[in-house]
Order: structure tokens, then sequence, then C-alpha cells
């Protein structure tokens, strides 16, 4: 058996999707209680997904506070986020990734999240993958970061894809 790991590297700017419930593998399930409010984000380029505990982000009331002078580079962030929830962003956070590797474990099956997308309401979505990414976790018991890559996954206007 190989072991793949990378190093943790978590872009500047991510999307917030919603609240993650699970995250189920070829063998394994990732759950998370509500009152953990783990939060379910893609990358600007809505290519990989990520799951991050609320204690890795500290929350700003407006976007200036986190972007200030790098707006204009955040733009396709801003783009995604209006076009996935149908709503203008207005608060943000900062992300502290924590160090190390993430550990390749297994093949995703689908991603179960809490969005108020499009109607302000909460709603429970289902996404199952057509074709499988990869889960990739920080630590093998109790992990604080999962990471989705591979696959086809897209985050767009309808939702994840993929």
């Amino acid at each position: 058996m190989v072991i793949r790991k990378k190093p943790i590297k978590i872009p500047q700017t991510l999307v917030d999707l919603g609240r993650a419930v699970s995250v189920r593998g070829t063998s394994a399930e990732y759950k998370w209680p509500k009152k953990d409010n783990v939060r379910l984000c893609a990358s600007v380029s809505g290519k990989t997904l990520y799951c991050l505990r609320p204690n890795m982000t500290t929350t700003y009331n407006r976007l200036e506070e986190i972007c200030g002078d790098q707006l204009d580079t955040d733009e396709q962030g801003i783009e995604l986020y209006e076009a996935w929830s149908g709503f203008e962003v207005d608060t943000g956070c900062l992300i502290k990734p924590p160090r190390g590797f993430l550990w390749y474990v297994e093949l995703c099956h689908d991603v179960v999240y809490e969005s108020d997308k499009w109607s302000g309401k909460l709603q429970k979505y289902i996404h199952s993958f057509k074709t499988l990414p990869s889960i990739w976790v920080n630590r093998k018991q109790k992990p604080t970061l999962l990471v989705l890559s591979g696959g086809k996954i897209k985050t767009t206007k309808r939702g994840i894809t993929g």
C-alpha cells in the first residue's frame, strides 16, 4: 500500500457554501453534528471542496475588513458566491489552516450539506459524484480539515456538479 500525502495548502479565498453535514467515502463516513458548524467551502475555481471547523476561522462583518486593497483579486470568489447563493457578499472569514500534511484516505461518493442559497431558507442538499473525487484529511482520527479534490468537481450557479 502506497501512502499518499501532500503539504496543507489552502487558497487565500474560499467560497462558503453552507454547513457540512457529512461526506461519504468508499469505506467510511465523516459526520459533523450541527453544533460543530463545520463549513463546506469551495476554492474560487470551484474545483476543490473544503470542510473546515469554525475554530480555524475569524469572522469579519464587512468584506472590506478581509480583502482591503485585494478586493479586485478576490472578484472571482465574490462572483462565485453571488452566483451560488443568489445573495451579495457581506461577511467573510480569515482562515488559519493547520500546519502539516494532508493524507489521502479514499474516494468520495457524496457530500451532504445545508445551505440557504437562493431562498434564504436553510435546506439540506445531497450531491452524489459521478466521477469520484479523492478525500484528503489532516488527521486520520478526528480530522479538523477534509479536502475533496479531483474527479470533476465544479461549483456553479446550479450547485455542485461532477
